[in-house]
Protein backbone atom coordinates (compact mmCIF):
# COMPACT_ATOMS: atom_id res chain seq x y z
CA UNK A 1 0.00 0.00 0.00
CA UNK A 2 2.82 2.38 0.84
CA UNK A 3 4.31 1.96 -2.63
CA UNK A 4 1.10 3.41 -4.07
CA UNK A 5 0.16 6.11 -1.54
CA UNK A 6 1.40 8.10 1.44
CA UNK A 7 1.40 6.70 4.97
CA UNK A 8 -1.51 8.94 6.05
CA UNK A 9 -3.72 7.20 3.51
CA UNK A 10 -3.39 3.96 5.49
CA UNK A 11 -5.88 5.31 7.98
CA UNK A 12 -8.42 5.86 5.19
CA UNK A 13 -7.77 2.26 4.17
CA UNK A 14 -8.40 1.07 7.74
CA UNK A 15 -11.60 3.12 7.96
CA UNK A 16 -12.85 1.71 4.63
CA UNK A 17 -12.12 -1.87 5.72
CA UNK A 18 -13.90 -1.25 9.03
CA UNK A 19 -16.97 0.17 7.29
CA UNK A 20 -17.04 -2.78 4.88
CA UNK A 21 -16.75 -5.26 7.76
CA UNK A 22 -19.58 -3.49 9.58
CA UNK A 23 -21.89 -3.64 6.56
CA UNK A 24 -21.17 -7.33 5.96
CA UNK A 25 -21.71 -8.21 9.64
CA UNK A 26 -24.90 -6.18 9.71
CA UNK A 27 -26.20 -8.24 6.81
CA UNK A 28 -25.05 -11.77 7.62
CA UNK A 29 -24.35 -12.04 11.36
CA UNK A 30 -27.09 -13.95 13.23
CA UNK A 31 -29.10 -12.10 15.85
CA UNK A 32 -28.32 -13.39 19.35
CA UNK A 33 -30.34 -10.97 21.47
CA UNK A 34 -33.22 -13.39 22.07
CA UNK A 35 -36.84 -12.31 21.67
CA UNK A 36 -36.70 -8.99 19.82
CA UNK A 37 -40.45 -8.43 20.25
CA UNK A 38 -39.86 -7.36 23.86
CA UNK A 39 -38.78 -3.79 24.41
CA UNK A 40 -35.59 -3.03 26.30
CA UNK A 41 -36.24 -1.64 29.77
CA UNK A 42 -33.87 1.31 30.03
CA UNK A 43 -34.25 1.49 33.81
CA UNK A 44 -33.15 -2.14 34.16
CA UNK A 45 -30.21 -1.52 31.84
CA UNK A 46 -29.17 1.54 33.82
CA UNK A 47 -29.36 -0.34 37.13
CA UNK A 48 -27.37 -3.22 35.63
CA UNK A 49 -24.61 -0.92 34.40
CA UNK A 50 -24.64 0.87 37.74
CA UNK A 51 -24.01 -2.42 39.55
CA UNK A 52 -21.18 -3.22 37.13
CA UNK A 53 -19.62 0.20 37.68
CA UNK A 54 -19.48 -0.59 41.40
CA UNK A 55 -17.98 -4.05 40.83
CA UNK A 56 -14.29 -3.62 41.56
CA UNK A 57 -13.17 -6.77 39.78
CA UNK A 58 -15.01 -5.88 36.56
CA UNK A 59 -13.58 -2.35 36.65
CA UNK A 60 -10.04 -3.55 37.37
CA UNK A 61 -10.20 -6.01 34.49
CA UNK A 62 -11.81 -3.60 32.04
CA UNK A 63 -9.25 -0.85 32.60
CA UNK A 64 -6.40 -3.39 32.56
CA UNK A 65 -7.46 -4.75 29.17
CA UNK A 66 -7.43 -1.23 27.75
CA UNK A 67 -4.10 -0.34 29.33
CA UNK A 68 -2.23 -3.42 28.13
CA UNK A 69 -2.96 -2.64 24.48
CA UNK A 70 -2.09 1.06 24.55
CA UNK A 71 1.56 0.44 23.51
CA UNK A 72 0.70 -1.70 20.47
CA UNK A 73 -1.92 0.77 19.23
CA UNK A 74 0.32 3.78 19.80
CA UNK A 75 2.96 1.94 17.75
CA UNK A 76 0.43 1.36 14.96
CA UNK A 77 -0.61 5.02 15.06
CA UNK A 78 2.81 6.66 15.40
CA UNK A 79 5.36 4.29 13.87
CA UNK A 80 4.90 5.82 10.38
CA UNK A 81 5.72 9.23 11.86
CA UNK A 82 8.62 7.92 13.96
CA UNK A 83 10.23 5.71 11.32
CA UNK A 84 9.41 7.33 7.96
CA UNK A 85 8.88 11.01 8.70
CA UNK A 86 11.36 11.59 11.55
CA UNK A 87 13.99 8.85 11.12
CA UNK A 88 13.90 9.02 7.32
CA UNK A 89 13.57 5.27 6.77
CA UNK A 90 12.30 3.87 3.50
CA UNK A 91 8.86 2.34 3.25
CA UNK A 92 10.42 -1.11 2.96
CA UNK A 93 12.43 -0.65 6.16
CA UNK A 94 9.31 0.65 7.89
CA UNK A 95 7.38 -2.45 6.80
CA UNK A 96 10.17 -4.80 7.92
CA UNK A 97 10.25 -3.23 11.38
CA UNK A 98 6.56 -4.03 11.81
CA UNK A 99 7.21 -7.75 11.39
CA UNK A 100 8.95 -8.53 14.72
CA UNK A 101 6.29 -6.69 16.72
CA UNK A 102 3.29 -8.42 15.20
CA UNK A 103 4.99 -11.81 14.81
CA UNK A 104 5.79 -11.65 18.52
CA UNK A 105 2.14 -10.98 19.32
CA UNK A 106 1.11 -13.94 17.16
CA UNK A 107 3.70 -16.09 18.94
CA UNK A 108 2.25 -14.98 22.27
CA UNK A 109 -1.21 -16.08 21.13
CA UNK A 110 0.15 -19.44 19.98
CA UNK A 111 1.92 -19.90 23.31
CA UNK A 112 -1.32 -19.17 25.13
CA UNK A 113 -3.02 -21.80 22.97
CA UNK A 114 -0.44 -24.36 24.05
CA UNK A 115 -0.87 -23.47 27.72
CA UNK A 116 -4.68 -23.36 27.66
CA UNK A 117 -6.14 -26.27 29.58
CA UNK A 118 -2.76 -27.26 31.02
CA UNK A 119 -2.35 -24.50 33.61
CA UNK A 120 -4.83 -22.39 35.60
CA UNK A 121 -6.28 -19.52 33.58
CA UNK A 122 -4.55 -16.99 35.84
CA UNK A 123 -1.08 -18.39 35.14
CA UNK A 124 -0.52 -16.95 31.62
CA UNK A 125 -1.62 -13.53 32.91
CA UNK A 126 1.03 -13.69 35.64
CA UNK A 127 3.71 -14.99 33.27
CA UNK A 128 2.96 -12.30 30.67
CA UNK A 129 3.83 -9.53 33.16
CA UNK A 130 7.54 -10.30 32.72
CA UNK A 131 7.86 -9.70 28.95
CA UNK A 132 5.41 -6.79 29.09
CA UNK A 133 7.30 -4.84 31.76
CA UNK A 134 10.78 -5.84 30.56
CA UNK A 135 9.95 -4.96 26.95
CA UNK A 136 8.46 -1.57 27.77
CA UNK A 137 11.32 -0.90 30.17
CA UNK A 138 13.87 -1.74 27.47
CA UNK A 139 12.18 0.62 25.02
CA UNK A 140 12.10 3.44 27.58
CA UNK A 141 15.70 2.92 28.69
CA UNK A 142 16.99 2.84 25.13
CA UNK A 143 15.15 6.03 24.20
CA UNK A 144 16.35 7.85 27.30
CA UNK A 145 19.94 7.06 26.30
CA UNK A 146 19.39 7.80 22.61
CA UNK A 147 16.11 9.19 21.32
CA UNK A 148 16.88 7.81 17.83
CA UNK A 149 17.45 4.18 18.88
CA UNK A 150 14.49 2.91 16.92
CA UNK A 151 15.92 -0.63 16.66
CA UNK A 152 15.92 -1.08 20.44
CA UNK A 153 12.50 0.58 20.58
CA UNK A 154 11.26 -2.06 18.14
CA UNK A 155 12.98 -4.85 20.08
CA UNK A 156 11.40 -3.71 23.35
CA UNK A 157 7.95 -3.45 21.81
CA UNK A 158 8.38 -6.92 20.28
CA UNK A 159 9.11 -8.41 23.70
CA UNK A 160 6.12 -6.54 25.12
CA UNK A 161 3.92 -7.75 22.24
CA UNK A 162 4.72 -11.38 23.07
CA UNK A 163 3.37 -10.83 26.58
CA UNK A 164 0.35 -8.87 25.34
CA UNK A 165 -0.50 -11.74 23.01
CA UNK A 166 -0.59 -14.09 25.99
CA UNK A 167 -2.62 -11.99 28.37
CA UNK A 168 -5.76 -10.84 26.55
CA UNK A 169 -7.89 -14.00 26.29
CA UNK A 170 -7.43 -15.09 29.90
CA UNK A 171 -7.96 -11.64 31.37
CA UNK A 172 -11.01 -11.06 29.18
CA UNK A 173 -12.59 -14.36 30.26
CA UNK A 174 -11.86 -13.75 33.94
CA UNK A 175 -13.40 -10.27 33.70
CA UNK A 176 -16.43 -11.48 31.76
CA UNK A 177 -17.27 -14.06 34.44
CA UNK A 178 -16.38 -11.84 37.39
CA UNK A 179 -19.99 -10.69 37.69
CA UNK A 180 -23.32 -12.50 37.78
CA UNK A 181 -24.86 -9.82 35.55
CA UNK A 182 -25.79 -10.79 31.99
CA UNK A 183 -22.73 -11.49 29.91
CA UNK A 184 -23.91 -9.09 27.21
CA UNK A 185 -23.97 -6.26 29.75
CA UNK A 186 -20.56 -7.21 31.16
CA UNK A 187 -19.07 -7.43 27.66
CA UNK A 188 -20.57 -4.05 26.75
CA UNK A 189 -19.21 -2.39 29.90
CA UNK A 190 -15.82 -4.04 29.38
CA UNK A 191 -15.73 -2.85 25.77
CA UNK A 192 -16.71 0.74 26.61
CA UNK A 193 -14.16 1.06 29.42
CA UNK A 194 -11.30 -0.56 27.49
CA UNK A 195 -11.92 1.48 24.32
CA UNK A 196 -12.17 4.72 26.31
CA UNK A 197 -8.88 3.82 28.02
CA UNK A 198 -7.25 3.11 24.66
CA UNK A 199 -8.46 6.39 23.17
CA UNK A 200 -7.08 8.42 26.07
CA UNK A 201 -3.80 6.51 26.00
CA UNK A 202 -3.29 7.02 22.28
CA UNK A 203 -3.96 10.75 22.56
CA UNK A 204 -1.54 11.04 25.48
CA UNK A 205 1.15 9.13 23.56
CA UNK A 206 0.63 11.30 20.49
CA UNK A 207 0.85 14.54 22.45
CA UNK A 208 3.88 13.24 24.36
CA UNK A 209 5.72 12.23 21.21
CA UNK A 210 5.19 15.59 19.51
CA UNK A 211 6.26 17.34 22.72
CA UNK A 212 9.28 15.27 23.75
CA UNK A 213 10.02 12.66 21.09
CA UNK A 214 10.49 8.94 21.61
CA UNK A 215 11.52 9.20 25.31
CA UNK A 216 8.13 10.65 26.20
CA UNK A 217 6.36 8.25 23.85
CA UNK A 218 8.04 5.30 25.56
CA UNK A 219 7.35 6.80 28.99
CA UNK A 220 3.59 6.77 28.30
CA UNK A 221 3.81 3.16 27.14
CA UNK A 222 5.81 2.15 30.22
CA UNK A 223 3.37 3.97 32.51
CA UNK A 224 0.52 2.06 30.84
CA UNK A 225 2.34 -1.18 31.56
CA UNK A 226 2.88 -0.27 35.22
CA UNK A 227 -0.76 0.73 35.65
CA UNK A 228 -1.82 -2.52 33.97
CA UNK A 229 0.39 -4.51 36.34
CA UNK A 230 -1.04 -2.77 39.40
CA UNK A 231 -4.63 -3.35 38.26
CA UNK A 232 -3.93 -7.00 37.46
CA UNK A 233 -2.56 -7.53 40.98
CA UNK A 234 -5.72 -5.97 42.44
CA UNK A 235 -7.86 -7.99 40.02
CA UNK A 236 -6.23 -11.32 40.97
CA UNK A 237 -6.47 -10.52 44.69
CA UNK A 238 -10.19 -9.83 44.34
CA UNK A 239 -10.61 -12.96 42.20
CA UNK A 240 -8.89 -15.06 44.87
CA UNK A 241 -11.00 -13.52 47.63
CA UNK A 242 -14.26 -14.26 45.82
CA UNK A 243 -13.15 -17.79 44.96
CA UNK A 244 -12.43 -18.46 48.64
CA UNK A 245 -15.79 -17.02 49.67
CA UNK A 246 -17.64 -19.27 47.20
CA UNK A 247 -15.70 -22.30 48.42
CA UNK A 248 -16.37 -21.53 52.12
Amino acid sequence: WLTLAGWRSMFWLFATCSALAFMVLLRVMPETAGDRSHSIALNNLARGYGRLAKDRQVMYGSFAIGLVFIPILTWVALSPVILIHDEGLSRLHYALLQLPVFLAMILGNLTLGKLAGRVPIEQPVKFAAWPILLGLGLALGANLVNSHSYLLLTAGLSLYAFGAGMVNAGLYRLTLYASDEGKGSVAAMLGMISILTLAIGIELAKSSYFSGGTPWFSAINFASGLLWFGLVLLFLQEHKRRTQLRAA
